[in-house]
């Protein structure tokens, strides 16, 4: 796609997206606000990993911990607003991957034993 100009991107870019076509309900910009803060505070968590492992600095367990906290809470917020509790979701991610790793991590051979229900 040589010549492709940002003029012509954007036309083209515009012609296949649905942004901006209809308005959110109240519900969906709770999920974007969710959504969106999330990420911010796994970010946040992941900076802090990352300041350890690259920056030579010592972790704070304290502050790793209240920004888990954190990243917990939009999750809270995410299933409220789907009518889910959290101990749903915990249930729901154990059966999921009991079916995908039935046989769970295998040392010696350093694989899952992976039987994906889904293919």
């Amino acid at each position: 796609m040589s010549g492709l100009n940002p003029t012509d991107y954007r036309a083209r870019s515009l012609a296949r997206s649905r942004q901006g076509t209809e308005p959110l309900d109240a519900r969906q910009r709770l999920l974007a606000l969710y959504g969106l803060g999330i990420t911010g505070e796994a970010g946040e968590v992941a900076d802090e990993i990352k300041k350890l492992l690259f920056h030579g600095k010592p972790l704070d367990v304290k502050i790793l911990l209240a920004e888990c906290g954190d990243v917990l809470w939009y999750i809270d917020r995410i299933l409220l607003s789907i009518g889910y509790t959290i101990e749903e979701a915990l249930l729901a991610n154990d059966a999921k991957l009991a079916d995908r790793y039935p046989g769970g991590w295998d040392a010696a051979t350093k694989h899952y034993d992976h039987q994906d229900s889904r293919s």
